[in-house]
């Protein structure tokens, strides 16, 4: 109820970007995608991103978190820059945030 009544419309942006204020040429992206066992839904994953409009360099990175299928094969066909074999998760992380991690590292 707080939320909703009392803090001023917090959903709403106040804040506007303009057309043409993105990154620019030199500006760069990211995308690292946490995946096990994703061979069926990969493909279309990277392909959305590969055709989103971006004026900087996109770079996506898959990290095949302990597939037992064609998770990473589907991934490069679909146009991922690099797809990276997660190691396994060591005690106390928890299995999407480890994937994210090795896929940052």
């Amino acid at each position: 109820m707080y939320l909703a009544a009392f803090r001023g419309a917090f959903w709403r942006l106040r804040e506007r970007v303009g057309a043409g204020s993105g990154t620019g040429a030199g500006g760069s992206v990211t995308a690292v995608i946490p995946a096990r066992d994703e061979e069926s839904s990969i493909g279309r994953t990277v392909a959305s991103l590969r055709r989103q409009r971006f004026d900087g360099a996109l770079r996506i990175v898959v990290a095949d978190d302990e597939s037992a299928d064609r998770t990473g094969e589907s991934a490069r066909a679909a146009g991922a820059d690099a797809v990276i074999r997660v190691a396994p998760r060591p005690a106390g992380w928890k299995g999407k945030l480890w994937a994210v991690s090795e896929g940052l590292r």
